[in-house]
């Protein structure tokens, strides 16, 4: 990332720029295999900044094998000075038939416990807050007005398009993703279906996505757009479910509808689960 590069960017009309960052620990991006150091991720960022762009996030990691809170908060510490006004801060997801997971079936590496995780998640939901970004959605947080329109479209069900390898879009109740292999797509690209995989989504599974997507999001299930949407009520569908979840102070209600509390963030995964029908 130059400055330079930057500036043809924003001569394209180019206006946001998201870099993945994942670590500020030379030691962790070792581990991870990407081959920048943290000190070049750092001016990667400046060079944005200098080029032109002023809307810029980065992504960042937790839950690695060998991470404490005290690298997390360190990582923190390192995002403070630097020109971003967001931030998507994952907690690690395993892919099963990758290589980590198999380092760690076969004992290689060890993951933190449940608790440390979710120590490290605290950790940085404290210093982002302090940092001035609200936590709009699970993994993401950002600095007022600086909200991430392109990943705000997955979550509240609206259609988009990617281009390039490996993108996925999702249009006319269609999810399709594009070939992962480079060569393979720019041989396909403009002369055949460079998709991978489709998938048809029909009512059942459409009120599901809705469901579980809008939930990452704090402002949570607006009853309205869903009945606008699909014509029926939300207890149409899933009157048990968020009678359930209420009871157990994992969502709450709220003007529009209802959204995940704070314990219901810790326990996302259930939370989401429970509008799976099928």
């Amino acid at each position: 990332m130059s400055r330079q590069y930057v500036r043809e960017l924003a001569d394209l009309g180019v206006n946001r720029v998201s870099l993945g960052i994942q670590s500020f620990d030379d030691g962790m991006l070792r581990f991870l295999g990407r081959v920048h150091t943290a000190d070049e991720g750092k001016r990667a960022v400046q060079a944005v900044w200098d080029g032109g762009v002023r809307n810029i996030s980065i992504d960042l990691m937790y839950g690695l094998p060998g991470q404490t809170e005290e690298m997390v908060r360190a990582d923190m510490e390192e995002l403070a000075p630097l020109p971003v006004c967001h931030a998507s801060i994952y907690s690690l997801i395993v892919e099963e038939h990758t290589p980590l997971w198999d380092d760690l079936r076969k004992g290689r590496c060890l993951l933190p416990n449940d608790e440390e995780i979710e120590q490290m998640g605290q950790a940085v939901h404290r210093s982002m807050h302090r940092l001035g970004f609200s936590h709009y959605e699970i993994s993401s947080y950002a600095k007022a007005g600086c909200l991430s329109r392109h990943n705000c479209k997955y979550w509240q069900y609206e259609p988009y398009v990617g281009f390039g390898p490996s993108a996925h879009s999702f249009y006319h109740d269609e999810r399709w993703a594009n070939i992962a292999n480079i060569p393979l797509y720019i041989r396909k690209a403009g002369r055949e279906d460079a998709a991978a995989e489709r998938i048809s989504i029909g009512r059942n599974r459409a009120v599901e996505d809705y469901c579980f997507l809008a939930l990452r999001m704090r402002k949570g299930i607006d009853y309205a757009d869903f009945q606008q949407r699909f014509g029926c009520s939300v207890e149409d569908e899933f009157a048990d479910v968020l009678h359930r979840l209420l009871a157990q102070k994992l969502l709450e209600a709220t003007p529009a509808g209802c959204r995940m509390t704070a314990l219901g963030r810790d326990y996302g995964n259930y939370v989401f689960s429970q509008f799976i029908r099928e």
